[in-house]
């Protein structure tokens, strides 16, 4: 085979790869979207090995505003795919916003608890990332335990997300179950709502931040980062 021979057999082969991938990609199966059942996800740490933040928090945490959440899904979920034709939009409309709000709830609480449960201390891919997007790991942690002070005696979330339209990281707020950046995806994620550490500190927000920061699951938040 000469050089030529050569570049049209690679040429030939990389097309058939792009093929493929399209035609997986088309082919690829897509759940319905109302008919299936949410199931709630269960905790990937034991939660006595937590520093600063009680198994009772967790738990309760866990198996009621997260559980609750996604038994809200299901069932606003049900109403909708039972909604009969003629129903006026305005009912549908009002359906969609309480399951927006149900399914970020569900989907932040899953972030964050995935997120804990590890030794607060960064690996060194990470650390780089936070290098690039902040200028040093200490400025990142500076601004997200601000960001997360912030919210003290309120509630929300939050959320060290990656923009990929403008490639670059944010610590932000989300306000609420339907108030984030529209196209980031979430790397790192902590609840401000009273909730999370009433129990443990009452309206100390500040020392749950604290405790929060040595429990990150770093190991989560890059195995997040590599699959974007």
């Amino acid at each position: 085979m000469n050089r030529r021979q050569a570049i049209l057999a690679g040429t030939a082969v990389a097309a058939t790869a792009v093929l493929n991938a399209d035609e997986s990609k088309g082919t690829k199966a897509i759940k319905k979207s109302y008919g299936m059942t949410h199931q709630i996800k269960p905790l990937n740490f034991d939660p006595n090995t937590l520093r600063g933040i009680s198994k009772k928090v967790i738990v309760s945490h866990h198996d009621n505003n997260y559980a609750g959440a996604v038994k809200k899904l299901n069932l606003i979920q049900k109403q909708i795919a039972g909604l009969p034709t003629q129903a006026h939009p305005i009912e549908l409309g009002a359906l969609k916003k309480e399951e927006l709000i149900a399914l970020n709830s569900k989907l932040l609480h899953e972030l964050y608890f995935d997120n804990l449960g590890g030794d607060g201390k960064p690996n060194q891919q990470i650390q780089k990332v936070l290098v690039q997007g902040f200028g040093s790991y200490e400025a990142w942690q500076t601004d997200f335990v601000k960001t997360g002070k912030s919210l003290g005696g309120g509630s929300g979330w939050v959320i060290l997300s990656y923009i990929p339209e403008e490639n670059v990281l944010i610590n932000q707020i989300a306000g609420g179950h339907s108030a984030t950046t529209a196209t980031g995806i979430p790397l790192l994620v902590m609840d401000m709502y009273e909730h999370s550490y009433h129990m443990d500190y009452g309206v100390k927000a500040a020392k749950y931040i604290d405790a929060f920061m040595n429990n990150i699951n770093w190991k989560e938040v890059t195995a997040r980062w590599e699959n974007i």
